[in-house]
């Protein structure tokens, strides 16, 4: 077995599962260092994907919740050979195991913020095609087909690399979101919840709908519309749309949302991604976005996307919550077991209107206030095992996190605080 390479070169190997073991060393003696400091660590890239080729590099991903912390171990670190580079990339540190003066590489610690886009891309990546061994195979041959005229040229081995490794994380994302929704139950989940055990009883979804100012034979794009369910008891409104279109990216969603809306004519419905919406420019006088652009993968590209189909003086709606809601409060309940995660949301209500501006004008922001009162402990822990932001907690036995949230309880009552709002935008003249 051969571990390791000098800096700029590139020589590849069949996958070996002592390449496994070196990094099951290598995590217990960071985890042995770290202590308390570290949220998790996991044997990455190449060298984690079994069946591929790969550099004789080993990859760990360590995952923190304050670089700080960590670079107040890089003295013992560095005694145990783990040696500080340099911020490799924005959000990233790097540390290397090897001769810093020949440039001999036998590991590459990347340190990153739990739970956020760097860490998730590393872990995603390794377990997508350790699963699909079709795509392991093209990502195999496409480093095979680079390795020989790049061999003392890493940095374009490197760069060659990167619109396949993009498409494989799109796809990833894409299957998340997927995953997440495709099922209308745990949605059905999500939204019972809030209608059961909300203390405002006007409802969110209503208070939505008076905010939009829909006139008569207006068209209006609704993106990500789940089961349709905010629609319903509106018809009037709906009759109001002369082009009323519901788009989500599950088929199974758009069917629920057919059976819910059913009785009412004239609704169009199709599968569509707001990252490349399927209509011409200027086709829309209104366009809806609600609890959804959180999830998109490439924000940008879908504000572009809603600007682009908007007419001019158009208005694009988008609720979303904050970063002090439910989440936030159910996991600080359980600081004892360590299993809150730093959450980087793309678009909030504290970061939304600034994303907002750099493509239209007029951004409004109106906020909802409300909590639940929750009397039925089963509900909120249905509740939490529907969300994919929760997975950490979701590691805990059911009975456990049961346990926690009575010893929160008052008067047989949990209060759990909501943060939730929307922001109006409008397209330029």
């Amino acid at each position: 077995m051969s571990v390791g390479l000098y800096r700029g070169k590139v020589r590849l190997e069949a996958h070996q599962k002592e390449w496994e073991t070196l990094a099951e060393e290598m995590i217990r003696t960071m985890r042995q260092i770290l202590k308390e400091d570290v949220v998790d660590i996991q044997h990455v890239g190449s060298t984690s994907i079994r069946g591929i080729l790969a550099k004789p590099i080993i990859d760990i991903a360590v995952g923190v919740t304050d670089f700080a912390q960590m670079r107040a171990h890089d003295a013992e670190l560095a005694a145990h050979g783990i040696l500080y580079r340099k911020e490799d990339r924005p959000g990233q540190i790097l540390y290397i195991i090897g001769d810093p003066d020949s440039g001999f590489r036998t590991h590459f610690i990347h340190v990153v913020i739990w739970g956020s886009e760097a860490w998730n891309n590393y872990v995603n990546f390794r377990d997508h095609l350790n699963t699909h061994p079709d795509m392991a195979k093209r990502y195999s041959d496409l480093k095979e087909a680079l390795a020989k005229p790049f061999a003392e040229d890493r940095e374009s081995y490197t760069a060659s690399k990167a619109a396949l490794i993009n498409e494989i994380l799109g796809q990833i994302n894409a299957e998340v979101v997927e995953n997440q929704y495709r099922s209308t139950k745990k949605l059905d989940t999500r939204i019972s919840i809030h209608e059961k055990y909300s203390t405002n009883k006007q409802g969110f979804g209503n208070w939505i709908l008076l905010h939009y100012q829909i006139e008569e034979g207006m068209s209006v794009l609704e993106l990500g519309c789940g089961t349709g369910s905010m629609w319903a008891g509106h018809e009037d409104l709906i009759r109001k749309c002369g082009r009323l279109v519901l788009t989500d990216l599950s088929e199974s969603m758009l069917e629920e949302a057919g059976r819910t809306l059913g009785d009412v004519a004239d609704i169009e419905y199709a599968v569509a991604d707001i990252q490349k919406i399927p209509y011409p420019d200027r086709s829309f006088d209104v366009v809806i976005a609600n609890m959804m652009l959180y999830h998109v993968p490439k924000l940008d590209k879908a504000l572009q996307e809603v600007r682009r189909v908007l007419r001019p003086g158009g208005v694009f709606y988008c609720a979303t919550f904050g970063e002090n809601g439910m989440m936030e409060y159910i996991e600080s309940l359980f600081s004892d077991y360590h299993v809150g995660q730093p959450h980087l949301y793309p678009f909030t209500l504290q970061n939304g209107q600034e994303k907002l501006q750099s493509y239209f004008q007029e951004v409004q922001r109106f906020n909802y206030k409300d909590a639940l009162a929750v009397t039925d402990l089963d509900d909120l822990l249905d509740y939490i095992a529907s969300l994919q932001g929760l997975s950490d907690l979701q590691r805990l036995p059911r009975e456990t996190v049961r346990k926690v949230l009575e010893a929160h309880t008052k008067d047989g009552v949990l209060y759990v605080p909501k943060e939730y709002g929307m922001f109006s935008a409008r397209s330029k003249e």
